[in-house]
């Protein structure tokens, strides 16, 4: 499958225009290159990124899906993994890119962030064991510096 072919069809629970960031309890960025771009042009679903990263809520974001969190401003001072062209994106916003499978940054709150969907499996358990957890079982951003989860 290349990055421009359509994948699965799955129809959305609501929209955007129907949502409120109050009702989810985290947000969850897509990757691919189509849906991450057509995120980060429509100001409504970037000011929806915005409201989760100002209300400290858990975001999970894979492959291009910073598009959004860059468009937002909310990479300034966090650590993330991405596609390995995004690491000039991440560090002109503001944000420390790292070569790691998946990367867990819990400062001021969670992003779980992974490369691409080779790491897919890793980061959805990465993702359910990070918002499953309580905050003192979060992992510790200093002690992954560096490492593949």
């Amino acid at each position: 499958m290349s990055k421009t072919e359509r994948a699965e069809h799955v129809s959305a629970d609501t929209t955007i225009e129907s949502s409120d960031s109050s009702m989810f309890d985290a947000l969850v960025l897509p990757g691919g290159y189509i849906n991450p771009d057509l995120l980060r042009r429509d100001e409504r679903a970037v000011a929806f990124v915005r409201e989760f990263v100002e209300a400290g809520k858990p975001i999970g974001v894979i492959c291009q899906g910073p598009w959004s969190l860059i468009e937002a401003d909310a990479v300034r001072g966090r650590t993330l993994t991405s596609v390995a062209s995004f690491e000039i994106d991440i560090r002109n916003a503001g944000g420390k890119w790292v070569d790691e499978d998946v990367h867990v940054d819990n400062r001021p709150s969670l992003l779980i962030s992974s490369r691409d969907h080779d790491t897919v499996e890793k980061f959805a358990e990465t993702l359910i064991g990070e918002l499953a957890a309580t905050p003192e079982e979060h992992s510790d951003d200093a002690e992954q510096a560096g490492s593949s989860r």
